[in-house]
């Protein structure tokens, strides 16, 4: 299809010509149904550079909301649009996608609208330039947060929020710990919904799920609220408030982005601090401009790796060693150091394992996240904050608010053996921790506690337990004195309950239904009997590793089938009675399985062999075949084949074998009897012959002159020859079937031609060899030569020619070449250069028998390497009065001058020419400037030169007139070419250029009054139109090109 082309001015003497374009309209920006300017010149500009500063503002002149309103730079609710496409703090680096990477072209590194969008095409809705439905558009650019998992090792998985995950899966694994479906801070913002984001995207959480491109006020007022500076948002584009309203300390927390989907977590607001998720979390903490380099190493789960303490970054630690999570690094960098300073004088405080910690405090507590768990530590239990000065510096410590929980500071053994009454130790007038005399030595026996516990106690426990010894570690844990964390003195303590007691050593017995696999949820029962007298007292199991769990006797454990695949698991059980026996530990494995599906699928086979068509191979070939069954399918049954015509065969291997064409088939069937459409091999052939080659020179026969021998293949294994390899005495071997032996310039000499042949399956024949004489014949004959430059007649160059001369001998050989130049002597010599100037050049050559061949002459040819000179007859700097015509005239020394060019002040091309007309201006002065260059015959070109001078008008002037020349069609789109002439019809006025393809096509021209003008149209109907073309043309006289005068020539062309 021809392009519209920009219209071409031409000018004459008393011409003064105004272009309009002809139109044709496409695109989307240009439909007056979506857009409401429809033309093409409101956004392009051929004179203003292509980069995205230019982009933008085209795209802002319309687009004001983003100039000036909410979506604007200042409101900071929108997707950037300035500054450069890498950033990582945003996680954005450039490109990959064609659709986006060849706007780079125009834009380099600068964002701008045209980025994303494509004014011309708004197939994937919003002009996006690729589709957006699962953010690829936004994970193009930010596509190192296209992750699946924030957990656990941020090598394999960067530190940012999960994308394109299952919304229900992660509900189903855990559904104490999401709202299902999310909670909209505010129901009356239906932008704020981020369920109704999931419900749009089928449950996948995305991008855009929490964050919209534009309007993105990050709050989920409606309407929203500007800040105390008057922004609407934070510049995070999300699509709810990133923090709740702030709370009384004790008061439920309101909503903010990460609760609106995860439940059962809680502010760190417990003092009124206020202390909020995003505080010390973040959606993307693969970046710190804090740490660009990343020195500090990456938090896990989603832990920012800096928080602000008084207004300066503190880091804070979380990660997974390889062994497990740690709080604190061994600087004392921490989670919770970040803010605070720690008590030393609790023990727990030195730990840097999360599961110590945690026993004081929690995530989920409901008082405000991480804060303790217990009601506080009273001086008198339950009466207020203790002040804890005492007497031994193990108290010595500031005042502070503490749990009631006594393992705080005390082995958790040593308050549950003592039923967590806390006055046994600590209250009366004189209570036993008195008598310490100084610091708790941390026994049974300090002070008036239990001074005489061991007087009693035998080597072996007075025989208490089944296989006890005189080892304390039997009932103690020594690590840290007595009591430790291990301790159980209730067993040695409570007479009736032991093994001495009631006459029982024998542990129970725990058996299991455990089976090795199930398909579907698992039901494993388990059943203890005591086998001694004092009977059961507790069963415990621990599944996969995470806890134990006490339960009675006979109990089910019920395990949940996985969604696909299957899981295996781990099951540990045993069981005590009440003198004490333990059993020891059970453990079995079992699998899991999901439901299967209906299996309607066939298996799939894949062949070690795969020929191409036609091929041809050269030996037996062994095939084995490959079947897998779909996943979660029902296994392959057995596998099928046959060669050739034969009949099918169950198996998986074999081997095709005789010479001859072949194919092979295979299929296979899988449990459920589905069955796979047969495959079947290309056809290939076997062969194991090689070709037979046979030559015509005969052995010990001389022949005379240079001979040409024919070597001749034949293969009879059906693949055919697929070349022939020979070589002359001891030259290497070269492919062909002719081999031409020259003779010698005297005298005789003796040959040896060997050969072989190959066929297509790759059987090489054995080399074969023939040797004869070939004897020399008398020369008569002269040398031939042939020339590098063979020039036309007349012919011309703009550049110095080299010639090569090559001359052949098929007798006794060249011995010298000659050559001259126009007129000049003969020199010996093959090669030589000419320079500019009219020559012919001759040459000839002689062999060893001094045969002379006939001089070959050259055509006539002209070099001429330099450009014409042209001179114009407007002069720089003078002041014309009215239209003026310059004339333009060129020489050329060498060729003639073949053409000369001019353009006039900012035309788009050069016109061909010697007349350069210049219309006077109707008033005022017109400044303008004339261009040119001639080039020659040999086609050099001269150096474009200028003038520029001012043009004013005469005295009186005529006016204007516009011509129309407009066409109208029903049916057909055809192209056309208006053009206007002078009334001689000799001269071009102005050119209107080709139309595109389109019913109506017009070209308009504003001329000068009082003066004849002929109109010329052609045109040209598309190929799916026939392609017919047809011309006409229009006379306007003198009377109707009157001034202010329009004149229409009305075209209504089929």
């Amino acid at each position: 299809m021809k392009k519209l082309f920009s219209i071409i001015l031409g000018f004459a003497v008393l011409a003064l010509v105004t272009p309009f374009n002809a139109w044709a309209m496409d695109g989307p920006h240009a439909d007056p149904t979506k857009v409401a300017n429809a033309s093409c010149t409101s956004c392009h500009n051929e004179d203003v550079p292509s980069n995205g500063s230019v982009f933008n503002s085209n795209c802002l002149s319309c687009h004001n909301d983003f100039s000036t309103g909410t979506n604007s730079a200042a409101q900071q609710t929108s997707h950037k649009w300035t500054g450069n496409v890498v950033a990582p703090s945003a996680g954005a680096q450039a490109p990959t996608t064609g659709a986006l990477t060849l706007v780079q072209n125009y834009t380099g590194s600068e964002l701008a609208c045209v980025l994303c969008h494509n004014p011309h095409d708004d197939s994937n809705d919003k002009y996006r330039r690729i589709a957006n439905g699962s953010d690829q558009l936004c994970l193009d650019c930010h596509r190192s947060r296209d992750v699946k998992s924030h957990r656990v090792d941020p090598t394999r998985y960067p530190a940012s929020h999960p994308v394109n995950v299952s919304y229900a899966d992660a509900v189903a694994a855990n559904s104490a710990g999401y709202n299902a479906p999310p909670v909209n801070a505010n129901p009356s913002n239906p932008g704020s919904d981020l369920g109704a984001r999931l419900s749009a995207s089928s449950g996948v959480v995305l991008c855009s799920t929490c964050h919209s491109v534009h309007n993105a006020t990050s709050q989920s007022a409606n309407p929203p609220v500007a800040d105390s500076n008057g922004k609407l948002g934070d510049g995070n584009l999300l699509r709810t408030n990133p923090r709740g309203e702030n709370v009384a300390s004790g008061t439920a927390d309101a909503l903010n982005i990460c609760t609106n989907c995860h439940a059962g977590k809680f502010n760190h607001n417990a003092g009124g601090q206020n202390i909020q998720c995003l505080d010390c979390h973040a959606a993307h903490v693969e970046y710190d401009p804090n740490d660009p380099n990343n020195t500090k190493g990456t938090n896990i789960n989603l832990i920012r790796r800096n928080v602000t303490d008084n207004g300066a970054p503190s880091q804070i630690f979380y990660r997974y060693t390889g062994a497990r999570r740690e709080y604190k690094n061994a600087d004392g960098n921490g989670v919770c150091q970040g803010c605070h300073a720690l008590p030393n004088s609790i023990a727990d405080h030195a730990s840097n394992d999360p599961r110590v910690c945690n026993n004081c405090h929690t995530h989920g507590d409901a008082k405000g996240s991480f804060t303790a768990k217990m009601p506080d530590h009273k001086a008198v239990l339950g009466a207020g904050d203790i002040v804890m000065f005492t007497a031994d510096s193990n108290h010595d410590i500031t005042p502070l608010s503490i749990t009631e929980n006594c393992a705080l500071c005390h082995y958790e053994s040593l308050v549950q053996q003592h039923g967590g009454r806390c006055s046994l130790c600590h209250g009366g007038t004189n209570p036993p921790r008195n008598s310490f005399a100084g610091a708790w030595n941390k026994t049974c026996s300090a002070g008036s506690c239990h001074p005489a516990i061991h007087t009693k106690m035998t080597g072996n426990h007075n025989g208490i337990y089944n296989g006890s010894s005189s080892s304390c570690d039997r009932c103690h844990d020594t690590s840290g004195g007595y009591p430790g964390p291990g301790d159980n003195c209730a067993r040695c303590h409570t007479p009736d309950m032991t093994a001495a007691a009631v006459g029982d050593d024998l542990a129970p017995v725990t058996i299991s239904d455990t089976l090795s696999t199930y398909t579907g949820a698992a039901t494993i029962h388990l059943m203890a009997i005591d086998q001694g007298s004092s009977g059961l007292s507790y069963t415990r199991y621990m599944l996969d590793g995470r806890k134990w769990i006490e339960v009675a006797a006979s109990a089910d454990v019920f395990v949940q089938a996985p969604t696909s695949g299957s899981k295996i698991h781990t099951l540990q059980f045993y069981s005590a009675d009440h003198a004490m026996n333990i059993e020891a530990v059970h453990t079995v494995t079992f699998t899991v399985s999901a439901v299967p599906l209906p299996d309607t699928t066939a298996p799939t086979t894949t062949s070690s062999f795969n020929p191409a068509a036609g091929a041809s191979l050269k030996a037996s070939q062994a095939v084995t075949l490959f079947a897998v069954d779909n996943s979660g399918g029902s296994g392959v049954k057995a596998t099928y084949y046959k060669i050739d015509s034969g009949a099918f065969s169950a198996g998986t291997s074999f081997t095709i074998s005789g010479d001859g064409l072949h194919t092979f088939s295979y299929y296979s069937v899988d449990n459920a009897n589905n069955a796979e459409t047969v495959r079947v091999s290309n056809q290939f052939r076997i062969d194991t012959v090689a070709p037979v080659t046979t030559n015509s020179a005969v052995a010990g026969t001389s022949y005379a002159g240079t001979q040409t021998f024919t070597l001749s293949a034949s293969d009879t294994g059906g693949s055919g020859v697929a070349g022939t390899m020979y070589k002359l005495d001891a030259g290497a071997f070269t492919s062909g079937t002719s081999v031409v032996v020259a003779a010698p310039s005297s005298g005789s000499a003796s040959h040896t031609i060997s050969w072989y042949s190959t066929d297509a399956a790759g059987n090489q024949e054995a080399t074969k060899s023939v040797t004869f004489t070939v004897q020399a014949l008398a020369d008569a004959t002269p040398p031939v030569t042939t020339s590098s430059f063979n020039p036309a007649a007349n012919a011309i160059y703009k550049t110095g020619q080299t010639v090569t001369l090559t001359a052949s001998d098929a007798g006794s050989g060249v011995k010298t070449t000659y050559y001259r130049l126009d007129a000049g002597a003969f020199t010996a010599g093959t090669s030589f250069t000419i320079t500019d100037g009219l020559h012919t050049f001759s040459y000839y050559s002689v062999d060893n028998a001094n045969n002379s061949e006939t001089p070959h002459v050259s055509n006539s040819f002209r070099i001429d390497t330099v450009a014409p000179v042209t001179t114009n007859s407007a002069q720089a700097g003078t002041t014309y009065t009215g239209n003026q015509t310059f004339t333009l005239s060129a020489t050329d020394s060498g060729s003639g001058v073949a053409s000369t060019w001019y353009k006039l002040d900012g035309a788009a091309s050069f016109t061909q020419g010697t007349l350069v007309a210049v219309a006077a201006p109707t008033s005022g002065s017109a400044s303008h400037t004339i261009s040119w260059y001639a080039i020659d015959a040999a086609g050099n070109q001269e150096a474009t030169k200028s003038v520029t001078f001012t043009v004013v008008p005469t005295a009186t002037g005529g006016g204007t007139t516009t011509l129309v020349g407009d066409n109208n069609s029903s049916a057909n789109h055809p192209y056309t070419h208006f053009w206007l002439m002078d009334a001689s019809d000799t001269t071009t006025i102005a050119d209107g250029g080709w139309s595109s393809d389109e019913h109506h096509t017009w070209a308009q021209f504003v001329v000068p009054s009082g003066v004849g003008y002929v109109m010329h149209v052609e045109w040209e109907y598309p190929d799916y139109e026939g392609g017919g073309t047809g011309a006409d043309f229009r006379v306007f006289t003198a009377a109707e090109v009157s001034p202010g005068a329009t004149v229409t020539w009305q075209l209504n062309l089929p």
